[in-house]
């Protein structure tokens, strides 16, 4: 099993930080580049919902792989807010209202699990079946096209 730290400062150059992150994961996993981008933005989503909530503070942000999956653990979370996200992305009528970040994190993980003040996504790097290919590339561009055609909506209530 190979394992990541890192501690993220959640202001405006952690962006930056986690493409340095994902990059480094990468290359040193070896990992082919079809997942790239599903790991990036859905990474990006969730530290966009937690910088809103938590700026200015540090989180930890813990990852390992067994070659098979790729797990993703954030952590130092705020609890209630945390708590906001779960009910988010369990209940398909609430990700159907919050559709963007919602929507990018339940099409493009293989699951995400809650446990205390942490969140976990995980990804299966193994070769992806032609069905389950499609299906990602068909959610990313429904999303993209529709990004294009709407105002930006944020999770915040």
């Amino acid at each position: 099993m190979k394992k990541f730290y890192f501690e993220v400062l959640l202001d405006e150059s952690m962006e930056n930080k986690i493409n340095l992150i994902v990059d480094k994961v990468f290359l040193e996993l070896d990992i082919c580049e079809v997942f790239y981008g599903n790991i990036l933005n859905v990474s990006h989503s969730i530290f966009s919902f937690v910088r809103r909530k938590q700026y200015g503070e540090i989180v930890y942000f813990d990852i390992r792989s067994d070659f098979q999956f790729l797990y993703f653990k954030l952590g130092a979370l705020n609890v209630k807010d945390l708590n906001r996200l779960q009910r988010r992305l369990e209940d398909t009528e609430l990700a159907l209202m919050y559709n963007d970040l919602i929507f990018l994190i339940r099409s493009l993980t293989d699951g995400f699990f809650f446990e205390g003040n942490t969140l976990e996504y995980v990804f299966n790097i193994q070769a992806l079946s032609p069905a389950v290919f499609n299906k990602r590339e068909y959610a990313l561009k429904k999303y993209f096209s529709k990004l294009k055609n709407t105002e930006k909506v944020y999770l915040n209530d």
